[in-house]
């Protein structure tokens, strides 16, 4: 129940989590056929048998009820005007109160919408806080805005120490300008990028690898503001394939550097030399 102070707290407390049932009064009555209800006299309303002595008991004699509707047409509750004296509704009355309904429509909606958003920013930023890759996003500067935990298993570096830093503060002179050449293209767009490797350095200084995608952030009013996106550690993948490189390197060496090499093959039954 929501009242205004001229509706006394007994009978707002009487009537909280009363059923939606016919015959609980002309609230009730409205909630329950989804239409106006008006009662002149609620001493002499067989609809107010249940609640009828809390009503007299504060002089509360004539109720005139409407239904509070979302977009959808479904009940979402009723509004009411209560009178001290038997009285029928005027059509001032039913249009305050029918206007009172639909302001009472948009602000029930609109703190739904409120709560929806609520709960799905928690799922989302509990989801973003237990992954394992690192979730950050930066201001139009490329400073970094937020990060999440997982940075401080990547990086070395706590949450709050790599705010207001940038990528290229945690990589060596070479790999930030090269870093810089690749992204400019993007920048200069505000064009998403997918899959860029960054050659960036642990706090303790051994090297971290890491492959990152990000999509440009725009305010309301379409302001470029920033990008966001994620990073996943590669050091180990990384570390495989240039081993692998190097040793196929080794390998072509060696054999470049032989005199001469022999084969010999078949075809159609015939050795050839």
């Amino acid at each position: 129940v929501g009242a205004a102070p001229s509706l006394p707290d007994d009978f707002a407390q009487a009537i909280e989590g009363a059923p939606i049932d016919p015959d609980m009064g002309t609230c009730a009555r409205a909630a329950f056929h989804g239409v106006d209800v008006a009662t002149h006299n609620i001493a002499a309303d067989p609809n107010w048998e249940g609640t009828r002595e809390h009503a007299l008991q504060h002089e509360l004699r004539a109720c005139w009820s409407t239904p509070i509707r979302e977009e959808g047409d479904a009940v979402l509750g009723t509004l009411a005007l209560y009178y001290p004296e038997p009285h029928t509704p005027s059509t001032t009355d039913q249009h305050l109160v029918r206007l009172g309904a639909h302001l009472a429509s948009l602000a029930i909606d609109r703190h739904r919408a409120q709560q929806a958003l609520a709960q799905s920013e928690a799922k989302f930023r509990s989801l973003v806080e237990r992954t394992a890759d690192w979730v950050w996003s930066t201001d139009q500067e490329g400073r970094l805005t937020y990060t999440n935990p997982a940075v401080k298993d990547i990086l070395g570096y706590t949450p709050k120490e790599m705010l207001g830093t940038t990528t290229s503060d945690h990589m060596s002179p070479v790999h930030a300008e090269a870093l810089d050449q690749t992204l400019h293209p993007y920048l200069e767009a505000q064009e998403p990028f997918d899959r860029l490797e960054m050659n960036m350095q642990h706090r303790d200084g051994h090297r971290v690898v890491l492959e990152t995608s990000g999509v440009p952030r725009f305010s309301a009013d379409g302001e470029f503001v920033g990008y966001r996106g994620i990073a996943r550690d590669i050091t180990n993948r990384r570390e495989v394939q240039d081993a692998l490189q190097a040793s196929e390197e080794r390998f072509r060496g060696l054999v470049s550097n032989l005199p001469g090499l022999v084969y010999r093959c078949t075809y159609d039954s015939a050795w050839t030399t």
